[in-house]
């Protein structure tokens, strides 16, 4: 080797030995806690100075040999020296080398003791973080020219292996939300893996009856990468509310358990999304389950398929199991709510269809569907908005066809209980072989006549009804084996009556009430009827007795009693509860037909004690009184009469003599026209001979 070349590879192995001690003594030195310390305080000082406000860093640790960074005890004040925000530990383990080339390839981070303290509330006029946000938007001089250098300089490579985060807790005014710990893993071969714990979130809003308190949590949430899907798993989702008043239903035993003051609501779930972007997301609720053990709403099961594209939720193969109801559609459509973009809540759904026991939902919204264990097999159509719903192709019926119900209807103002609208139309209801008897009997109330009702045969009914504040109305035509009848009544939730009238031409009392020697009847009658529990438990206390507590006034038209038939006969019964008497008063011109009755057993009504009675009379003051009225009436009428055709006849002479005026003015028209003629012709003429 020649020597110059020697030389100049010792000079060169000399000047990379001095490098190599130079950069370890740089590496011990930055290594060193003195200067580690002066690094912090230098970082303290300046970030104080930029962000007007005070700030802490209790300890910075640099290891350029392990490759690892770690920061402690950090706290930033906002301007009303109020801690904003703080963190226990930051360690952080990260290939230094790759750094140089813009990538930052993290192997591990652990952060721990997290807190925040947010206000952007009345007692401050912004935010007392805005000075960070603002802090953040100042660029230096260098920033505001690029060079195309800067231009085409790549992307910075960001390459996380494990994330772990515990003991987090962030307070915005009134909210505050805390994370137990969350990992986040990536394989080697790029499998993310993403575990949170203990999450739990409190806030409050205020409605329209005062203060919310809401609460949203999870025990654990699993998210799973593989084959380019992510299988999402979560344990203990939790969501529940609190009005700090009673619930709805205290002391009031007819009303359910729900109550979106009292919610909550925990559940178990399992997704797969298989797309997502920035656009448009889709996935698969493979299983799901949600309790409530005070309202008693049980999901057993929920699948569907989900897509939306932001603006619209799409729904698919819907499934739903509670207890023993079971229902599911193929399609349904959700347009999502947006104040920005002007879009209001709305959906729809293709048809629904299963089958339900009203048990199901005795618990949470009427407890007196407790016993209801018919089953039912129904199908309907919905849509609707956060306004109201709408009810389309709704078919109700049991499995032997022994009710059969077809109706549409709709519920208007549900932001509003005491506005709000339920409103149905019955188009068709079938009630066949003693299902009506089956239906009362799952309700836990006194059964009266219902040996009358099964005598009625098979029932049909077409009608509405109407479901408004504390009232129900129905109104209809009701079709059995002995007649028809038109009904309208009420029920008064507030007064506790049951009021109504019932209009017929042709129902065959006798054979409804197993008295045969009543045939058919024309009648109208008004009826109410005091269904308080509270006033008629006490009238059944100093009482006794087994009747229904009201009063009903009838007009009978037409009846046939025997051979006897007879005409507007007036009726009028009132029951106490223990014993029911009636009048019947058929008034004649100088007779009176009466008959009293007295009966306290609906169920035995041919022993009903009858007494008949006659009353004969002139004329009464009533009846002359009444007959002044008729003559004074006729003699008002014919005078009416008279006065017409006198106005007709005047207006026939106006229009008579406006006829001959017309002629007249007509023939005066023809006869200058002539005379104009002439007079034409005779200056022709001499026109002519001149």
């Amino acid at each position: 080797m020649k020597r110059p070349l020697r030389i100049t590879l010792k000079v060169a192995g000399a000047i990379l030995g001095l490098l190599l001690l130079v950069l370890f003594v740089a590496a011990l030195v930055l290594n060193s806690t003195k200067m580690q310390n002066r690094f912090a305080q230098k970082a303290t000082a300046m970030l104080t100075e930029e962000l007007q406000t005070q700030v802490g860093i209790g300890h910075v640790e640099l290891d350029f040999f392990r490759q690892q960074f770690r920061l402690s005890e950090v706290r930033i004040e906002d301007r009303k020296q109020r801690e904003l925000f703080r963190m226990d530990a930051l360690d952080v383990s990260l290939a230094l080398w790759p750094l140089l080339h813009g990538e930052v390839r993290v192997s591990k981070a652990f952060i721990s003791g997290l807190r925040a303290e947010l206000h952007n509330d009345t007692t401050d006029s912004v935010a007392n973080y805005q000075f960070i946000l603002d802090a953040l938007k100042k660029k230096p001089a260098s920033d505001t020219v690029q060079t195309e250098q800067t231009r085409e300089k790549k992307p910075m490579v960001i390459d996380i292996r494990k994330v772990v985060v515990k003991d987090v807790k962030a307070q915005y005014n009134d909210a505050i939300c805390t994370l137990g710990n969350l990992r986040l893993t990536q394989s080697k071969q790029g499998r993310r893996q993403l575990q949170i714990g203990q999450a739990e979130g409190t806030w409050k809003r205020m409605t329209k009856h005062g203060e919310v308190q809401q609460l949203a949590g999870l025990k654990t949430l699993t998210v799973n990468e593989r084959n380019g899907k992510q299988w999402v798993e979560i344990r203990g989702l939790h969501f529940a509310t609190d009005n700090h008043q009673p619930r709805k239903n205290t002391n009031r035993p007819k009303r359910g358990f729900f109550d979106v003051g009292h919610l909550d609501f925990t559940a178990d779930m399992e997704l797969t999304v298989t797309h997502a972007d920035k656009d448009s997301i889709a996935a698969e609720l493979t299983r799901a389950e949600v309790h409530d053990s005070v309202t008693g709403i049980h999901l057993q099961k929920l699948q569907a398929k989900l897509r939306t594209n932001l603006q619209t939720l799409f729904v698919d193969d819907l499934t739903l199991q509670w207890h023993n109801t079971h229902l599911q559609f193929d399609h349904g459509e959700m347009q999502l709510p947006s104040r920005k973009q002007g879009r209001t809540l709305a959906y729809s759904t293709s048809e629904i269809k299963g089958k339900t026991q009203l048990k199901d939902i005795s618990r949470t919204f009427a407890p007196v569907l407790a016993g209801f264990t018919i089953p039912l097999q129904l199908s309907t159509r919905l849509e609707g908005t956060d306004e109201g719903m709408q009810f389309r192709d709704v078919h109700v019926e049991t499995a032997d066809q022994r009710l059969d119900i077809k109706a549409k209807g709709y519920i208007r103002e549900l932001k509003d209980k005491y506005k709000m609208v339920i409103h149905f139309d019955i188009d068709q209801m079938t009630a066949r072989k003693g299902i009506a008897q089956a239906i009362i009997n799952q309700f836990p109330v006194k059964k009266f006549m219902i040996k009358q009702l099964k005598n009625l045969g098979t029932i049909g009914y077409r009608g509405q009804m109407d479901i408004l504040w504390k009232q129900e109305l129905f109104r209809g035509r009701l079709r059995t084996d002995v007649g028809s009848l038109d009904f309208n009544f009420g029920l008064n939730d507030q007064r506790q009556y049951l009021t109504g009238s019932v209009r017929s031409d042709d129902v065959e009392l006798g054979r409804a009430l197993d008295m045969g020697k009543i045939g058919k009847v024309a009648a109208n009658a008004d009826f109410q009827f005091d269904i308080s529990k509270q006033r008629t438990a006490q009238m059944r206390r100093q009482k006794g007795g087994k009747l229904p507590i009201g009063s009903v006034k009838a007009l009978v038209k037409e009846a046939y009693y025997g051979k006897i038939k007879v005409h507007n006969v007036h009726a009028d019964i009132v029951s106490d509860g223990a014993e029911a008497s009636g009048k019947l008063d058929m008034r004649g011109r100088h007779t009176d037909l009466l008959c009293s009755f007295v009966f306290n057993n609906t169920e035995d009504l041919k022993k009903m004690k009858i007494k008949p009675g006659i009353r004969f009379h002139g004329l009464s003051d009533e009846d002359r009184a009444q007959k002044e009225q008729e003559k004074q009436a006729k003699q008002q009428a014919k005078e009416e009469r008279r006065q017409q055709k006198a106005e007709e006849k005047r207006k026939a002479d106006e229009e008579k003599a406006q006829r001959k005026q017309q002629k007249a003015a007509e023939k005066e028209l023809r006869r200058q026209q002539k005379e104009a003629e002439k007079a034409a012709k005779a200056a022709n003429a001499s026109s002519v001979s001149e």
